[in-house]
């Protein structure tokens, strides 16, 4: 969030501490639908500024893997996250399906999916291979286009 946020942006910095992310070392962003209406971007991402104002970016806010609220007390019989793995833990990021209600979809996949439903047309692409957050309904057979990080600098 903002420094503007007022409480939300306290409490974010207070969990973040020295890795918060301040206003002098970044871009305002602007949203609505949020319980904030302005966030921060770092600066040495001005392309990505760009084209989030031109329509062509976006961002998801409040994603994460867990079902429930857990603590350090009850975490470990209340959840089927390995919430200390960090292998773990990157996996989980792309699948967001703490219920395991769509086993082998990623969350970028599904949201795809719902696009092509209602006939947009969508084209994923993966950084040096086909990321599992990209995978949708095995029945629509969505191919996704592969750049080699050895092309980034010739597509940005």
């Amino acid at each position: 969030p903002h420094s503007s946020c007022g409480t939300l942006y306290t409490e974010y910095a207070a969990i973040r501490g020295e890795a918060a992310l301040v206003d002098e070392n970044a871009f305002p962003i602007e949203t609505t639908g949020q319980s904030c209406n302005k966030f921060n971007l770092i600066n040495n991402l001005p392309r990505v500024e760009e084209m989030y104002n031109q329509g062509n970016a976006l961002f998801f806010a409040n994603m994460g893997h867990l079902d429930k609220p857990v603590n350090s007390s009850n975490w470990y019989g209340d959840t089927k996250a390995q919430l200390f793995s960090h292998s773990h833990m990157n996996e989980e990021q792309q699948y967001v399906d703490a219920f395991r209600e769509a086993v082998g979809t990623g969350v970028m996949g599904r949201l795809l999916d719902v696009l092509e439903g209602k006939n947009y047309i969508v084209a994923p692409m993966g950084i040096n291979g086909n990321a599992k957050a990209l995978s949708g309904n095995p029945e629509l057979a969505r191919s996704v286009d592969v750049i080699p990080t050895t092309s980034l600098a010739e597509f940005y």
